[in-house]
């Protein structure tokens, strides 16, 4: 599993549709995500920590210029993106879905960091 360093916030894209539901077209619709993992945070020059406010489970969106990341982790695909990129957080049902398989968020306790994993339902 792949634990984000710093101010990094690894997640997984949710797709959304490309009409609203009032079937305007959403041509440069903002990028959605579910977070997955955080990082610990980061120490700035002035002594004190930048913490991560986000939290596994909850849902983002990412500014337009948010310089995402990608990687391969024991066949996995990654994604990951700086906090800073983060514009906020959505409520799950304020989402669009365009019906993917159903995936939900299942809390890891193998070890004390905390850390969730994508599981999907059939």
């Amino acid at each position: 599993m792949f634990r984000p360093n710093g101010t990094y916030v690894s997640f997984r894209p949710v797709a959304t549709a490309d009409v609203s539901k009032g079937g305007i077209v959403l041509t440069d619709q903002p990028k959605r995500a579910q977070v997955v993992a955080i990082g610990p945070g980061k120490m700035l020059s002035n002594g004190l920590t930048k913490f991560v406010t986000v939290k596994p489970g909850e849902f983002i969106i990412m500014t337009s210029n948010a310089f995402i990341q990608e990687l391969m982790v024991s066949g996995e695909r990654v994604y990951y993106v700086d906090a800073d990129f983060i514009a906020g957080t959505v409520d799950a049902e304020d989402v669009i879905s365009t019906g993917a398989p159903e995936e939900k968020l299942v809390h890891d306790t193998s070890d004390d960091i905390q850390a969730f994993k994508v599981v999907t339902s059939n």
